[in-house]
């Protein structure tokens, strides 16, 4: 027996941008003094961070998710 799935990349990308504008809101409550950013890609984020990290003199960082986050974050992170 065969099964096919189709995946709705527009209803996926809609959902994902309701999850994280949620996520967004909330965190936004609980610590109104902080500032949250966006960023679509993981190189970007880890440059983000290191620039944070640069301008306080220092910092540590936790990445936290899946294996689809935090493998090639690794990864970009061992580069020499």
């Amino acid at each position: 027996m065969l099964a096919y799935f189709s995946i709705d990349l527009e209803f996926t990308r809609a959902r994902s941008e309701e999850a994280r504008d949620l996520f967004l809101k909330v965190w936004q409550e609980v610590y109104p003094e902080s500032i949250v950013a966006y960023e679509p890609y993981i190189n970007g984020a880890l440059k983000r961070a290191e620039k944070l990290g640069d301008y306080d003199h220092g910092m540590q960082t936790l990445i936290t998710g899946s294996q689809h986050l935090v493998g090639p974050a690794l990864s970009i992170l061992q580069e020499p």
